[in-house]
């Protein structure tokens, strides 16, 4: 016997809707958009910070910077805007920068190289030198650029001494900066005219 149109169309309508529910099946809502793996963590097993200001909750970063900790490793990840030349993480005693060891990740033609360096302030203005800084305390991971800005995630030693001063990532009593531009020169990186950030606590309040 055939059934009229109208009796299909619920029969249809029912039995995909059981079904969906026996099976677990998830039906995405219009517009809805995947959470990206960097956000998973954050605010519970790591530190994250991101530009523009608030856009860590709201999974919205055009530059973002995260620090945990993974197989006994301490790690800073990193992404940023398509049209950055760099970015980089430090680790500061007082949320002002100044004074704090730094990492960075550079494009460098299709690769990215990462650098440590020693923020300073002088004449007014600040800056982060090479020079004198120690590169063998951090280790490159994983890295890339392409059209969608730079990645990268660099291993620390768990302590290092920079211009004197000594950085215990297992003492965790360091705020976390991240800066990011869109000029480099050879031997270090420039004004971070695409955004900043700075954590409101230590990265000991997270491990």
């Amino acid at each position: 016997m055939l059934l009229p149109y109208w009796m299909l169309a619920i029969f249809n309508t029912t039995m995909f809707r059981d079904m969906s529910y026996s099976v677990g099946l998830r039906i995405s809502k219009p517009n809805e958009v995947e959470a990206s793996p960097m956000y998973q963590g954050c605010g519970d097993t790591k530190i994250c910070i991101g530009y523009p200001s608030g856009c860590v909750k709201k999974n919205s970063c055009k530059a973002f910077a995260a620090s945990y900790q993974k197989d006994g490793k301490y790690l800073f990840e990193m992404h940023s805007a398509p049209n950055a030349a760099y970015i980089a993480t430090a680790l500061s005693f007082d949320r002002k920068m100044g004074d704090d060891s730094a990492m960075e990740c550079v494009k460098e033609g299709s690769d990215v190289k990462v650098y440590s360096s020693y923020t300073i302030r002088q004449s007014g203005t600040y800056d982060a030198i090479r020079y004198g800084i120690p590169q063998d305390i951090i280790r490159l991971q994983s890295g890339k650029s392409d059209e969608n800005g730079i990645s990268c995630v660099i291993e620390r030693d768990e302590s290092s001494v920079v211009d004197g001063k000594t950085f215990d990532l297992k003492s965790g009593r360091f705020y976390l900066l991240m800066a990011t531009g869109s000029k480099v020169k050879t031997d270090r990186v420039q004004i971070h005219n695409l955004g900043h950030a700075i954590s409101q606590k230590t990265l000991n309040a997270y491990v």
